[in-house]
């Protein structure tokens, strides 16, 4: 996504270099997050293509639910729940060693970045002790 989107409200206000290794564990995450509370939200997730942002979620499921989340409360939803997801995967038996690129993405400029940027996500994560 990160080759047309910028992201202000999540601290992506330009558009990342796609070479460059740069912030892209970071945005990875903030990405599963939102793509997180678009799937229970039960939302199609091109409305981004129109300028909807985190802003506009929060204001619409206030709206529906008469709930007060704020941005940052939606986002912590969105964590738990992708959270939820790698907890499950884990338990069926995947690890960090089928966190891998496909083939035809390995000999790139950003497949020889990889190790580096997955190392970073885990710590984002929380799980870079996890072997």
């Amino acid at each position: 996504m990160e080759a047309w989107l910028a992201i202000p409200e999540q601290g992506f206000p330009e558009i990342l270099d796609r070479f460059s290794a740069d912030r892209k564990a970071e945005l990875t995450v903030k990405m599963q997050d939102l793509m997180s509370l678009f799937d229970s939200l039960n939302m199609c997730k091109f409305v981004l293509y129109a300028g909807v942002t985190v802003g506009t979620l929060v204001d619409w499921l206030n709206t529906v639910t008469g709930w007060g989340f704020d941005q940052e409360e939606l986002m912590q939803a969105g964590e738990r729940i992708f959270s939820l997801k790698a907890r499950f995967n884990r338990r069926e038996g995947l690890t960090r060693t089928d966190d891998r690129l496909p083939e035809r993405l390995r000999g790139r400029p950003i497949g020889e970045q990889f190790p580096r940027m997955l190392e970073e996500y885990y710590w984002i994560r929380g799980r870079a002790a996890e072997g």
